[in-house]
């Protein structure tokens, strides 16, 4: 297996402790929706009654312009596996043998800008796979899907299962092209895009019991990027020394690094074992209510960048970026007022992202993340300006000619946000422009 599919599969089983069965036991055909990689579809009653377990992971995007998801296979049965998860003590034996049950049925890749397999392949650097490998299964706009078997590793891991699964395993990877083709493709959204701007505030322990409030940990630094983790995620190991390093270089710069380890409830000595061996001199509090919701969690790590005022500042970093240094990279775009890889602007209200569709689309928040229907907006051009209303989706679309910058005001607000007299611009190309209003009480 090459390095690139060896690393998603290890994000992908970090993304939760593997539940014992992906569909609920009764279920019939299932809908499923991943906007983050741009894909919906129905998978048929044999894909959700199966004998091993099956289980998408939307994983979101890669490289610019790049999504990747991929369809988890555990060879396997529900009640297997449940027997494993409530068992005192693992053993050598089972853990070896959970390992080499777990395999993957497919993956799949889009990419935009009218570009093709090659280009996936030469942006990742994957130089054991062929554009021969890769099958089109769909388009949305100018973002091209494919469908990606790798039939080395499969080889393999045919062998070491039992044949029944062997055989479920390569009658459901025969089928899935025919499920996806008839699915439906859109533009994929960025994960995290509906956090930007909107404020974190929370209260929790820290790792040896203290209480802590959001207010005061992010008041004391300029920026501080938050570091969502596990004992038990082996990505989430392999950058944590260096997140020590990163928090005593951050000092100079009036920020830090918070880390929230979401199992120290259960592993607190382990936790701060690792906190010692990894020299995580900062910071490490316990998980809060809603930590998943707060912050849209896809998988561990995950690192979102937030102000002084509890303001989420850039898209989240969802795994290990291939350089750790686009951490620092980050906060000193932020820093410097400049736009953040991921994102085309860096204030706490406004985020701008080109789209696809061939219109200006506004869309509005409220900063618990909500879209607030009924807000005025006017979008103007050098010569005229046209009114337009936000729907319950928070949107409000305009259409107008690409090849100038628009500005955008905000006129008259419902009960319950603040009106902003900020200008808003969008950019030369159709855009997505999303503006976070504060909620009042």
């Amino acid at each position: 297996m090459n390095k690139l599919i060896t690393c998603m599969l290890i994000l992908a089983l970090s993304l939760s402790a593997l539940g014992a069965g992906a569909f609920a036991a009764d279920a019939g055909t299932v809908s499923m929706n991943f906007e983050e990689v741009g894909l919906a579809f129905e998978l048929p009653e044999e894909f959700v009654k199966t004998k091993g377990i099956l289980e998408p992971y939307p994983i979101g995007e890669l490289a610019s312009g790049i999504t990747f998801m991929m369809f988890s296979y555990t060879a396997m049965t529900p009640d297997e596996l449940k027997a494993l998860e409530e068992s005192e003590a693992i053993t050598k034996e089972q853990e070896d043998a959970l390992v080499n049950a777990m395999g993957n049925l497919a993956y799949v890749f889009s990419i935009d800008g009218g570009r093709n397999a090659g280009d996936i392949l030469e942006t990742l650097q994957i130089p054991t796979v062929t554009e021969a490998d890769f099958t089109e299964i769909g388009k949305a706009e100018d973002v091209t899907f494919y469908l990606f078997l790798d039939k080395e590793t499969d080889k393999a891991f045919l062998s070491g299962i039992a044949p029944e699964f062997a055989e479920e395993f390569t009658t459901l990877q025969s089928k899935l092209p025919e499920v996806l083709k008839a699915g439906t493709f859109s533009v994929p959204r960025p994960i995290g895009s509906e956090l930007v701007g909107r404020v974190l505030r929370f209260e929790t322990k820290d790792i040896d019991g203290n209480p802590v409030k959001s207010e005061d940990i992010f008041a004391k630094n300029e920026i501080t990027m938050v570091n969502v983790w596990a004992t038990w995620c082996g990505p989430c190991r392999s950058e944590l020394e260096e997140l020590g390093e990163i928090d005593r270089r951050l000092a100079a710069k009036n920020c830090a690094v918070v880390g929230i380890c979401i199992d120290a409830d259960e592993a607190k000595d382990e936790a701060k074992e690792m906190m010692k061996q990894y020299r995580m001199d900062y910071l490490n509090i316990l998980p809060f209510d809603d930590l998943d919701d707060a912050l849209a969690i896809q998988g561990y790590p995950t690192t979102v960048f937030v102000g002084r005022d509890g303001t989420i500042l850039a898209l989240p970093v969802v795994g290990v970026p291939n350089e750790l240094s686009f951490y620092e990279e980050t906060i000193d775009s932020l820093l410097a007022g400049e736009a953040p890889a991921g994102n085309d602007s860096p204030d706490d209200t406004t985020t701008t992202v080109a789209s696809s569709n061939g219109k200006y689309n506004v869309h509005v928040r409220n900063s618990e993340g909500e879209a607030v229907e009924g807000v005025t907006i006017q979008f103007c051009s050098d010569e005229t300006c046209t009114l337009g209303k936000t729907d319950a989706d928070g949107l409000a679309s305009f259409d107008a000619a690409e090849g100038q910058i628009y500005t955008i005001h905000v006129l008259k607000v419902p009960e319950g946000v603040e009106k902003t007299g900020e200008e808003f611009k969008t950019l030369d190309v159709y855009s997505d422009i999303y503006i976070v209003l504060q909620k009042t009480a």
